[in-house]
């Protein structure tokens, strides 16, 4: 499987006719606004497209590995989403310093907010898609173990031993030796690390 295409580092957007919606009120930024495309950008833009991209590639084999692979489609049209949301959280800034320069940068801030705006995007995602008609019809029945299987994952603490993962399965009704068997499944689907005897971790 391949890893998400890697967003480009800069976006064009047309300030002089997206100001409007954002900022009705504000007529003297209107004449301000130069009429040639506007660049955007993170900053500092490597270590920030770094993140972007480790997010959503952690997300995508996450939920390929849950789901299948038709809902990569979904995660990769969230990771636009996420940096269009951006760009209008810069864009709307302008309404509070009035900076209009041909680079809109996007703080940190803001940067956050886009992420844990679409991360509640990709829970809904997830609960959508498993509502959706499969190409080859199943059961209702057959929908638990995969939706457990994720309950199960998001359960699991960062850093944990057999103990822990144990108490959190039994919580979920999920028996032991079914435990162990996801467990090694996760594992070897790079959604957990054992990196040392008893001992697992979260990539």
């Amino acid at each position: 499987m391949q890893t998400p295409a890697k967003m480009p580092t800069c976006f064009y957007l047309a300030l002089w006719s997206l100001l409007p919606l954002v900022c009705p009120t504000c007529t003297e930024f209107m004449v301000a606004l130069p009429f040639s495309p506007i660049s955007f950008c993170s900053l500092p833009p490597k270590p920030r497209q770094d993140e972007f991209n480790a997010f959503f590639d952690g997300i995508q084999k996450q939920y390929a590995a849950l789901f299948g692979l038709d809902i990569v489609a979904s995660v990769r049209r969230l990771g636009l989403i996420t940096y269009r949301i951006a760009m209008i959280l810069t864009t709307l800034r302008i309404c509070d310093d009035g900076n209009i320069s041909t680079t809109m940068v996007c703080n940190d801030a803001d940067f956050r907010t886009a992420i844990a705006m679409v991360n509640v995007l990709l829970q809904h995602t997830a609960k959508v898609f498993q509502t959706l008609p499969q190409q080859n019809p199943q059961s209702a029945s057959d929908y638990e173990p995969e939706l457990l299987r994720r309950q199960f994952l998001d359960a699991l603490p960062p850093e944990f031993n057999r103990k822990t993962y144990l108490s959190v399965a039994q919580k979920l009704g999920i028996p032991p030796k079914t435990a162990e068997n996801q467990i090694k499944r996760f594992t070897l689907q790079g959604l957990l690390i054992h990196y040392a005897h008893d001992k697992y971790k979260k990539p």
